[in-house]
């Protein structure tokens, strides 16, 4: 170790004093960014690895200047998954929050990035993105229906639930073209925070009756029933009718 300076107001860093050979400058990296890249200035040097310039060749009297470590903004992306009873994709009155529910984060080469899990406020959020396309994937909740995949703020393709026309993007983006438990295509730059990518899921309806005598049996003349079954029955389940099963 030769020498140690922080950069000034401007960014701007400088050795001076410095004789002849071969030296090596490191970065320590900054707190909340991402390492972006170096590179070798005015003399040229070895800018292969983070953080680092290495093999800069100074002369006598030299004045080697651009010799700079570039920093990235991280990035934000985050959504809900919640029960959908009215279809319209928008998290309002009468919805609720699905909890513990997978979420699957994919770059733009269809590589596993990063999961996680839904909160008690059916929030999930990917945090420290380097800027890129990104995809989110969810895993279908048990119990539920797939709804839609609704692009946020910053667009993207999602999966449209024909009945509200709810995955188109909140914020820009074009297309519903993906499967329902998907949305990609999502353009993420350095230091941006996307919200709203959502899943709204539909929850289970229920049919029911019975099948039951109405009434005593009916006597038919010559073994012909009524024509019209309706003016010697109602059709309404009273108390002790005959419950017929299986």
């Amino acid at each position: 170790l030769v020498a140690t300076t922080t950069t000034n107001a401007q960014g701007e860093y400088n050795f001076g004093n410095l004789r002849p050979g071969m030296y090596t400058v490191q970065e320590s990296q900054p707190a909340g960014y991402l390492q972006g890249g170096q590179q070798a200035g005015s003399k040229g040097g070895d800018d292969s690895q983070p953080d680092i310039i290495k093999a800069i060749p100074i002369g006598s009297g030299e004045n080697l200047v651009d010799y700079n470590f570039c920093e990235i903004l991280p990035a934000t992306l985050a959504g809900r998954v919640y029960s959908d009873p009215n279809e319209n994709c928008e998290f309002d009155e009468g919805d609720s929050p699905l909890a513990g529910v997978r979420i699957d984060l994919f770059n733009g080469s269809g590589n596993l990035v990063a999961t996680t899990y839904t909160n008690a406020a059916g929030q999930y959020k990917f945090e420290n993105l380097r800027p890129g396309e990104y995809s989110v994937v969810e895993t279908q909740p048990t119990g539920y229906f797939n709804g839609a995949a609704r692009p946020g703020t910053g667009g993207g393709n999602g999966s449209n639930d024909p009945d509200c026309g709810c995955g188109e993007p909140i914020g820009g983006g074009v297309g519903t073209a993906d499967a329902g438990n998907k949305i990609s295509q999502i353009q993420i730059p350095g230091g941006a925070n996307l919200t709203e990518y959502n899943f709204c899921e539909l929850p289970p309806a229920q049919l029911s009756g019975y099948v039951y005598q109405d009434g005593a049996a009916i006597v038919a003349q010559n073994g012909i029933p009524p024509k019209d079954l309706r003016a010697v029955r109602d059709g309404e389940r009273v108390t002790g009718a005959v419950i017929i099963a299986a």
